[in-house]
């Protein structure tokens, strides 16, 4: 490993990626570092096999506000083409959430299934 990075990035989720792209985008010749407590890519973008595109999902909101998330989550899709999952009966769960004092989280989710997953994980890592 490099003892020196242009970039180090703590975190993995859909900030942390969208970042990395960001940067190696503008700049391709830069190293540039992750850092996760996990051994793969996740964060919040990968749960149960499940890709969250949605703020504040993966997002510290003390760190984050929804106009940046939402351009790091912009270049995250563009760079890996999810299938949106379609959403089904919102105003039903809407009125559900409601009823307990809660607002529903209109997330939008792409599901890879658990070879996917584990495949989407590795190829991030080695990117």
């Amino acid at each position: 490993m490099a003892e020196r990075f242009d970039l180090v990035i703590i975190g993995t989720g859909p900030g942390g990626l969208g970042a990395a792209f960001a940067f190696l985008d503008a700049r391709p010749a830069s190293s540039v570092l992750l850092i996760d407590s996990a051994s793969r890519s996740t964060g919040g973008l990968c749960n149960d096999c499940k890709m969250n595109f949605t703020f504040p999902i993966g997002f510290p909101q003390e760190y984050w506000d929804a106009p940046t998330a939402a351009r790091y989550l912009s270049a995250v899709s563009a760079r890996l083409q999810p299938t949106i999952l379609p959403r089904e009966n919102l105003g039903l769960y809407a009125g559900r959430g409601e009823k307990l004092g809660v607002k529903l989280l209109e997330v939008r989710q792409s599901h890879l299934g658990t070879d996917g997953g584990i495949g989407l994980a590795r190829k991030l890592t080695e990117d």
